[in-house]
C-alpha cells in the first residue's frame, strides 16, 4: 500500500493536470526485459514514474547509425520519478531488465510533452 501511495504522489507531481498520461502494469519474467519506445524530438520532455516489486535494471536508450546511446545509463532500482529531456530527434526506449529468477511486477506512468 505504501508503494501505491508513493506512485500516486509521484504521478501527480510529475504530470501537470492537463497532460494525458499513459499507464502500464506489467509482469517481467526472470531474465527478461520490458521496453516502452516513443519518438522524441529535440527538447521534448518525457515525464515518467515507476514502481516495481523488486529492483530492476532501468535505462533509456536510442540508436544512431547502429550505435546505441544511453542518455540515462543503466541503474538498479525499484522506483523512480524523473523528467527526461531529449537531446536528439530519435526513437527513445525506456527499458527495464529483470536479472532475478522470479517475476517482478511493475507499474509505470508516463507522458510525452
Amino acid at each position: 500500500m505504501k508503494h501505491l501511495t508513493l506512485l500516486l504522489i509521484c504521478s501527480s507531481l510529475a504530470f501537470p493536470a492537463f497532460a494525458r498520461e499513459r499507464t502500464e502494469s506489467v509482469a517481467i519474467k526472470g531474465g527478461e526485459a520490458h521496453e516502452i519506445c516513443m519518438k522524441l524530438e529535440f527538447a521534448r520532455k518525457l515525464d515518467y514514474a515507476f514502481m516495481a516489486s523488486r529492483d530492476l535494471d532501468f535505462s533509456i536508450r536510442y540508436e544512431d547509425g547502429g550505435e546505441v546511446h544511453f542518455p540515462v545509463p543503466s541503474q538498479s532500482t525499484s522506483e523512480k520519478a524523473e523528467l527526461f529531456t531529449a537531446m536528439e530527434d530519435k526513437d527513445h526506449c525506456m527499458i527495464w531488465s529483470n536479472s532475478h529468477e522470479r517475476t517482478v511486477k511493475m507499474n509505470v506512468v508516463y507522458n510525452v510533452r
